[in-house]
């Protein structure tokens, strides 16, 4: 198997079928597999996805689990990444694919220009690319195309791969127990995979990030997503050899914390990121 899709949803019945759409009008010289996910929606996710069928160069793989499943049980132990990994040990490519049910990709030859270039460039690990960005009123704003870029585990930290731009090299390696404590399963994936070569970024836009309530990162405030990055960065640290540089990110990370905190008067969130801060100061 060439390729393997790693799709994954939650209560998506609204997206789910523009992101199987995006993947079924791919046109490539190759086979591939979709490995779908599903974690115990509530709503018609699941029904939709069933609407869908394998084609001749498509193979649907929806995993099949059930309340009281060895599935289940993990979940309840391990959390929201468990469907994350799972998902990726259940893909057979040589590569794979990421896209959440709630994005969708733009460009029909996004596989094939990715797998081509992993095929030509066996000093690369994974490929990404620029997105654009639609919000709830389907105003969709343009990625800005800042340039190709080539880079190496130890530059992690500056440079950010959307998710669903990413198709990668099938490491075929175990999570390490560390990943399901991370707030950002992508940002940890990453960290492990520059130990097996670097990174690319082309400069196109090849998919849409959809920004909605719902959304797990979209969703949550800044001060979050401040708090989610630095814990993210700090179990990174297991994997990434550069220590130094994360640590001068995560300094950067807490400073803008505590200057939004104050602003909304959130002492709370003040004294973590200020402790965080003066524990990275006398490292």
């Amino acid at each position: 198997m060439k390729l393997s899709v790693r799709l994954i949803t939650y209560n998506q019945e609204a997206f789910i079928a523009t992101a199987l759409d995006s993947i079924f009008m791919q046109k490539t010289n190759f086979s591939f597999e979709i490995v779908v996910g599903d974690d115990f929606s509530t709503d018609k996710t699941l029904n939709l996805i069933h609407s869908y069928s394998s084609t001749n160069k498509i193979h649907l793989n929806v995993l099949k689990r059930s309340k009281g499943d060895e599935y289940w049980k993990k979940r309840q132990e391990i959390g929201r990444l468990y469907n994350f990994a799972n998902v990726i040990d259940n893909c057979r490519g040589e590569y794979i694919a990421l896209l959440d049910g709630d994005d969708y990709w733009s460009d029909p030859y996004k596989l094939q220009k990715q797998v081509d270039f992993l095929d030509s460039n066996p000093q690369y690990v994974l490929s990404g690319h620029y997105v654009d960005r639609v919000d709830e009123k389907l105003n969709i704003t343009p990625a800005k195309l800042l340039g190709e870029k080539s880079f190496s585990q130890n530059e992690i930290c500056k440079i950010h791969i959307p998710t669903l731009s990413a198709v990668f090299r099938n490491q075929n390696s175990r999570f390490p127990k560390s990943f399901y404590l991370t707030p950002s399963g992508d940002y940890i994936l990453w960290s492990i995979l520059g130990n097996y070569g670097d990174f690319y970024i082309h400069d196109e836009s090849m998919a849409v990030y959809r920004q909605h309530q719902g959304g797990i990162w979209s969703g949550v405030s800044l001060v979050k997503k401040l708090k989610n990055s630095i814990l993210t960065r700090e179990i990174s640290l297991e994997f990434i050899n550069d220590k130094e540089l994360s640590n001068n990110k995560n300094k950067k990370l807490c400073i803008s914390g505590m200057y939004r905190s104050l602003k909304t008067f959130d002492f709370s969130n003040f004294f973590f990121f200020a402790k965080i801060y003066i524990k990275k100061i006398f490292l």
